[in-house]
């Protein structure tokens, strides 16, 4: 079996966007755009650590279950599907149920009942016991991130396929692994690789 791996924040749903949101009204500020590096503190405004609470804050929040997804993930997952793979998910927003059952809430109303699985880490935890856990079953056709790090364990872990979705704070790491702009270039890359062709409604 065949099998595309995917994170979900800013990968397949549009976190940074009602962060900025919440973190406005909560905390009466005017953060704009999306950050630029992987350490929020810097664009949120806001002190050193600080981030972390914040953080734990908005994924216990009703508006970390209502993020968007990002512009042609469902239509290229569902594709994925009908060409034949199993699609799974690797998020790190912790293990916490409320938390879990936002975030299952939000991936169903965005794209129905099409995943695999969805396994959940914690903040800042390697995503590689998961993905050896999906190898015993599947061959990983993609793995897509947009967080180089993950990346990079993917690769340790023996996954050969890491695409790096751009968003502004992974910028210095492009250079070094497969990047796409967005869903309709990730699946581009995976037809190319995989010497397939198909075409997306």
């Amino acid at each position: 079996m065949k099998a595309i791996v995917v994170d979900i924040d800013d990968t397949v749903l549009d976190f940074g966007s009602r962060l900025r949101e919440f973190v406005n009204h909560q905390y009466d500020k005017q953060v704009t755009g999306k950050p630029l590096a992987w350490d929020l503190c810097e664009w949120l405004g806001i002190k050193e650590g600080q981030d972390v609470t914040i953080l734990k804050e908005f994924a216990s929040s009703w508006q970390f279950g209502a993020l968007d997804a990002l512009p042609g993930a469902s239509r290229i997952l569902t594709k994925l599907i009908q060409e034949g793979y199993d699609i799974f998910c690797i998020t790190a927003c912790s293990r916490d149920p409320q938390v879990e059952a936002l975030r299952r809430a939000n991936m169903y109303h965005c794209f129905g009942n099409i995943f695999q699985d969805i396994f959940f880490v914690e903040f800042g935890e390697s995503k590689a016991t998961y993905l050896n856990k999906i190898k015993e079953t599947h061959e990983i056709h993609a793995f897509v991130d947009d967080k180089y790090a993950n990346l990079v364990d993917a690769k340790n872990a023996g996954v050969e396929h890491c695409i790096m979705i751009k968003q502004p704070h992974n910028k210095v790491f492009r250079d070094k692994i497969t990047c796409a702009h967005d869903w309709y270039e990730i699946s581009y890359i995976i037809q190319t690789w995989h010497d397939k062709t198909w075409s997306v409604q």
